[in-house]
């Protein structure tokens, strides 16, 4: 049995950071051996998430000590601090914590986008440049072999997931060729961070529902840039960001008119859609098609951060209120289970893996004109073949939709699909739990990438139900 991975997480006080615990102290393969959160330092694990009573026997350490990334020799480090601290304390410790072979996973936004369209969006300067380099974007079900090779991973936003997820086989196929995608996206509460505010009072949320940042939620160019990449073409999408009187959960819906006679055949033949990206998939994976970052929507005003680490900031109330690697190996461990990464540099792979399982024959266009059971039917198709072999996407039968209670606490994605013959629309929607699939679940699916181990080790999360 080889010696467990050391993990420390940053900014365990937040939402985010305390789910992050959760998954890992079930972990079988992991040590957790600290935890901080600068605003709570000091104080014991189950003080600041009594849930953890009797779980956790750590205190939590001051984020910003030197000894979280040299004396206590982590082998990875979870950052789940607010947009802007992230960045700030990379700059600071990665490139010499990097050379002792520790990796990072990073919850915030700081990583996720390139500088010229970062710092309009989330109204702050964006990291260096040297660290977005490095950086790969974390979605695991598009971008398995780069995480895998990666020292430094920038996991996705939660709206991003639900939304990429859900629209990730059309892109690929051509579906978003037609210029109309139209999403309308609801979350928890537990979106805008652990902060305090009149906007997430119960007396503001309950029997309350409202949208907020139109327009200019920071999620927008996360899911243009990745769409970008897998139709080979730029893609602009409107993204209506809404919150629920409900702690957590998302539940997009993606509407999608797909060019005239376009049918849903997955590229490539013989291999999985998921496995195809666009021709350029090698280059960086924040690089924005040229067209795609146009000077309008980089004028865009935006702010974003929270606390609580890795959260939403909070959105405006109606009223005024205001709310917000190569393999890891533990250097303990005889058997190594990956290389070091000084030897293992990044690889620009070609995209997303071929996935075992997956469906290859894609539904032919009838001879005759086709019905739209015809193309409903060719759209699940796509679907199914598309995550097939990916454990934590559900692909509903036919006439299904998902709900957000049927994936609470778990790292699923369920997805359903449907076909409007009157307008000519797809439908696409998609349910997770932003806290799991969405951020801490997602972060934990990359670690065991990084580390060579299968996807779902420490991830067998039933869904809490009712």
């Amino acid at each position: 049995m080889t010696a467990a991975v050391r993990v420390a997480v940053l900014g365990a006080s937040g939402y985010a950071g305390g789910e992050l615990v959760r998954l890992l102290v079930r972990h079988p393969r992991v040590e957790l051996v600290a935890v901080a959160g600068s605003s709570r330092a000091g104080e014991p694990m189950a003080a600041v998430f009594p849930h953890l009573r009797g779980i956790v026997d750590l205190d939590l350490a001051d984020a910003a000590s030197p000894a979280l990334w040299d004396e206590l020799e982590p082998d990875l480090v979870f950052l789940a601090l607010p947009h802007g601290q992230a960045a700030e304390l990379l700059g600071r410790v990665f490139p010499a914590a990097a050379d002792r072979g520790v990796r990072v996973i990073d919850l915030s936004g700081d990583l996720r986008l390139p500088a010229d369209l970062y710092e309009p969006w989330y109204g702050r300067p964006a990291a260096d440049p040297a660290l977005q380099a490095q950086a790969v974007y974390g979605l695991s079900e598009l971008f398995a072999p780069r995480i895998r090779d990666a020292r430094l991973v920038a996991n996705p936003g939660c709206y991003a997931t639900a939304v990429l997820l859900a629209l990730a086989p059309l892109a690929a196929a051509g579906g978003l060729a037609g210029g109309q995608v139209v999403i309308d996206a609801k979350s928890g509460v537990s979106g805008a961070g652990r902060g305090a505010s009149a906007a997430t009072a119960f007396a503001e949320v309950n029997e309350n529902f409202y949208p907020y940042k139109v327009g200019r939620h920071q999620h927008t160019p996360e899911v243009e840039n990745v769409l970008a990449q897998l139709a080979g073409r730029p893609v602009t999408v409107l993204l209506t960001t809404h919150l629920l009187p409900v702690t957590r959960g998302i539940l997009a819906t993606c509407y999608v008119r797909p060019p005239e006679g376009w049918w849903p055949s997955p590229p490539a033949g013989d291999r999985p859609a998921a496995a195809v990206m666009a021709a350029d998939a090698a280059t960086a994976d924040a690089v924005v098609p040229e067209a795609a970052a146009s000077p309008a929507r980089a004028r865009r005003p935006a702010t974003a951060g929270s606390p609580g680490g890795g959260g939403e900031r909070q959105p405006q109330a109606p009223t005024g209120g205001s709310r917000g690697a190569a393999g890891v190996a533990s250097r303990r461990s005889t058997a190594a289970v990956a290389t070091d990464p000084k030897q293992r540099q990044p690889t620009p792979g070609p995209g997303p893996e071929p996935v075992p399982g997956a469906g290859a024959v894609p539904r032919p266009r009838p001879a005759a004109p086709a019905t739209a059971a015809d193309l409903a039917a060719a759209l699940h198709d796509l679907y199914r073949g598309f995550y097939g072999g990916r454990p934590f996407v559900r692909v509903l039968p036919p006439g299904q939709v998902p709900a957000i209670k049927n994936v609470q606490g778990s790292n699923f994605c369920d997805l359903g699909v449907h076909y409007d013959p009157r307008s000519g629309w797809i439908t696409v929607f998609a349910a997770i739990d932003n806290l799991v699939k969405g951020a801490a679940g997602q972060a934990v699916q990359n670690l065991n990438l990084m580390a060579g181990w299968d996807e779902t080790t420490g991830l067998d999360l039933v869904p809490l139900f009712p």
